[in-house]
């Protein structure tokens, strides 16, 4: 299994790194699923399809999930925002690098609904976007 993937990462790697367009802005048709059924890599298979372009805000809200989970650890320590956060970036980090599974239906939702989840948590209370004022409810 290993050296499976290790072709086929190495397939979709050469794929991508072909010319700076591939790289940039992806391949306009799909690999040959004969040669190479998937690159058990989410992110690899992202920047194959679509380019360092189209996996920019993903990469950029896994940045923001990050910088906010580092204040939040510096500043309140909840445990349970701390456990929360660990999960969300094992299946971001770990998971997706082995496997695709933001890619598929069901742990896909799952994956984006604790993350959703954990980025509501780690808002500041003072960006609450209610419309409601101080004091207004009483």
């Amino acid at each position: 299994n290993i050296s499976d993937r290790q072709y086929y990462w190495s397939f979709y790697w050469h794929g991508v790194t072909e010319s700076p367009g591939s790289f940039m802005f992806g391949h306009a048709s799909a690999p040959d699923r004969a040669k190479a059924p998937s690159a058990h890599n989410y992110y690899l298979d992202f920047i194959y399809n679509f380019g360092l372009v189209g996996v920019f805000p993903l990469l950029v809200l896994i940045g923001y999930t990050l910088i906010q989970l580092f204040r939040h650890i510096s500043k309140e320590r909840r445990i349970d925002v701390i456990g929360l956060g660990a999960i969300v970036l094992f299946i971001l980090l770990v998971d997706n690098s082995v496997k695709v599974g933001l890619r598929q239906p069901y742990p896909g939702m799952v994956t984006f609904f604790l993350w959703g989840l954990l980025l509501n948590k780690l808002r500041a209370p003072d960006d609450k976007l209610s419309s409601v004022k101080e004091g207004s409810l009483q």
